[in-house]
Formats: structure tokens, sequence, C-alpha cells
């Protein structure tokens, strides 16, 4: 009972703060870098991209149409295997040669669509996104810095 109270509290302070605190500031111009896209499937085939099974499971993918979130076409993949017992149900790559390495801008970020349709095996599952960079030259299998990793857990759709 004390949220729902202290909300509108809050709320108004937190409205009256950017009403009142805002201020016009001089105009400036934005560089803003063209993004850097991995792959939006468009050319509707997933031929560069790599797929390799877990315990007692297995998976793959391919390009489809149906329901992109953008574009013409996405990635769709399958995974199947025994439940809790596979622990690990595989996952798939894109490897870029040397002279096609992605260069991030300044402050990169990663975007990714992901629609949930886990019913079959289990109660949920975790989805796990690593992305491997070799930041100072001694190759990205040696250091923690070369290895950025965001785990998500997605409940039975």
């Amino acid at each position: 009972m004390k949220v729902r109270t202290l909300f509108p509290v809050v709320g108004l302070i937190l409205i009256s703060l950017i009403l009142f605190g805002a201020r016009p500031l001089p105009a400036r111009a934005l560089t803003r870098l063209p993004a850097t896209v991995i792959d939006d499937f468009e050319d509707g085939d997933s031929g560069d991209w790599g797929f390799f099974g877990g315990n007692l499971a297995g998976g793959g993918g391919g390009v489809l149409s149906d329901r992109p979130a953008e574009g013409s076409f996405y990635l769709s993949t399958g995974w199947g295997g025994e439940g809790t017992a596979s622990t690990f149900y595989g996952g798939f790559f894109r490897n870029l040669d040397n002279a096609a390495q992605v260069v991030p801008p300044a402050d990169p970020w990663f975007n990714v669509w992901v629609l949930n349709q886990s019913d079959a095996t289990v109660d949920q599952y975790t989805l796990e996104i690593t992305i491997r960079e070799d930041l100072d030259g001694d190759g990205w299998t040696d250091g923690s810095e070369d290895s950025f990793r965001l785990d998500t857990t997605f409940a039975n759709a």
C-alpha cells in the first residue's frame, strides 16, 4: 500500500523536476555514425552461420519471412532435447574473416530481436549471447577483455 500512496507524489515530484528543470540547450551538430550490421538476413541466406548441438540435444535454423521485426527476413532457430537432462541445447555462430572484422564505434551497442516460443520441453530457458572481439591483439581466446556476454532467461511461452 505504501507504494501506491507514494507513487503519485514521487511521479509529481519527478514531473515537476523535469518541467521546471528543463531549459533550452544551445544547438549543436551531432555526428551519427552508420550502423554496423553483423547480419540482417535481407539476402535470404543463413549459409554463413554455423549451428552445433548440445547435451542430448540439437537444433538448427534458417531464414524465414513470415514475421520479421524489421525488413523482409529473420533467422529462425529450433531446438529440441531431453528437457532438463539436456542442460545445454546447442548454439549458433558467425565467424568473420580478419579482413571483414567489424570496427565498433567508441560507445557500441548490440540489438537483437527474440520471439520466444518455448513450450515443448522445458519450463524456461536461458539465452546466452556472447560477442568475442580481440581488443588488444593477443587473440580472442586469451583474455577476459575479449568476451562480452549477456544471459537472459525466458519463461515457457
